[in-house]
């Protein structure tokens, strides 16, 4: 965790001169209000290795998602909408970054989120997902006095994005996935980087959409949100009563750490074949290391649960599993595999 500690060295320490920034301290704590909460045990729920940053320990990406509280949050916001999401003032766009702790190069050509709430009239809203790579003083943070210093990592250069209906977002509690394709595959080189949901299409229209929090005291501070063109850690914004994460979580492209690669990401690698497939798919993953525990999930598009395979202990090698396509309606689904080490997330489609 020294990139962690770094990181945050660089927020409390940053040059004078980014001290005279002419940016009024937010101070939004009194607007933050707690609607429902619950414990997450993600190595007991099918739902839980979904993502490639961000939902387990043991990966090459922080912060983890409720990885200190063990809660989630549905966080409401004074006067109307939620914190992460949009709300009354307009402060619709928010964002989660993660350390690249392994300086990586990989694409990211989906991103899932988790949503908790929604008002939803007009059939043409819609909510934008971008990825963005991270640098140094990109956003505002507290300058050691309470006031806004531009000191802290922040989203700095548009790398991909997409967009979704709104009324294609998920709801249901514990909420499913949502499901944003990326217009074309966010290559991340071996920077830092955060992906952010802008829903001011949406408000304009009148509609609201919440997304999910986890505990305060879950974030390192890379939690952003984006008021009138400059970001904030939203830690600050919020008065220092919100240091938590947002449930975005991006997805690895499926041309990354194939089975046939020399590499690993999160102790894994793995490829499908044949993709698209009609009447089976096999699965074949190769572990860096021994498992307690390998588990197979398979989501559709929409983030409901197919199909969930345990395949008990492995030792350090490769695998096949062959999953039967005879009940599964054409389209694309994602598989991830679980170990006690980390997890990786890929995609398949099926032809009939």
């Amino acid at each position: 965790m020294k990139k962690v500690y770094s990181l945050v060295a660089t927020a409390l320490f940053a040059t004078s001169a980014m001290f005279a920034q002419n940016v009024e301290p937010l101070n939004l704590s009194g607007k933050i209000q707690i609607q429902r909460t619950m414990k997450l045990e993600k190595g007991l729920s099918p739902k839980a290795a979904t993502d490639t940053a961000g939902w387990m320990t043991g990966t090459s990406f922080a912060p983890e998602f409720a990885g200190i509280t063990g809660g989630v949050t549905q966080y409401g916001y004074l006067g109307g909408g939620y914190i992460f999401g949009s709300n009354v003032d307009n402060y619709n766009t928010c964002a989660q970054g993660y350390f690249n702790e392994d300086e990586l190069n990989f694409d990211i050509d989906e991103v899932l989120f988790l949503a908790v709430a929604k008002d939803n009239d007009d059939v043409t809203s819609s909510a934008t997902v971008t990825v963005y790579s991270m640098a140094d003083n990109k956003a505002y943070n507290d300058n050691g006095s309470g006031s806004p210093a531009l000191n802290s990592p922040g989203p700095n250069s548009s790398l991909g994005s997409g967009t979704i209906l709104l009324s294609a977002v998920d709801t249901t509690w514990f909420p499913d996935f949502s499901v944003v394709t990326l217009t074309s595959p966010a290559s991340v080189t071996g920077t830092d980087f955060a992906v952010a949901v802008n829903s001011n299409d949406l408000a304009g229209k009148g509609d609201t959409l919440g997304l999910l929090g986890d505990g305060d005291g879950d974030g390192y501070e890379y939690a952003f949100h984006n008021v009138g063109g400059n970001w904030y850690v939203t830690n600050f914004a919020f008065g220092g009563s919100l240091n938590a994460n947002v449930a975005i979580f991006p997805v690895i492209g499926d041309q990354n750490v194939g089975i046939e690669s020399n590499g690993y990401l999160n102790g894994l690698k793995m490829s499908a074949y044949p993709n698209p497939a009609n009447d089976v798919i096999n699965i074949n993953y190769g572990l860096e290391n021994s498992s307690d525990e390998v588990t197979i999930t398979i989501i559709d598009a929409t983030g409901r649960v197919v199909e969930v395979i345990n395949s008990g202990n492995k030792t350090t090698g490769e695998y096949v599993e062959t999953i039967n396509l005879a009940d599964y309606t054409a389209g694309k689904y994602f598989y991830t595999v679980q170990t006690s080490n980390g997890t990786l997330t890929k995609k398949f489609v099926v032809t009939k």
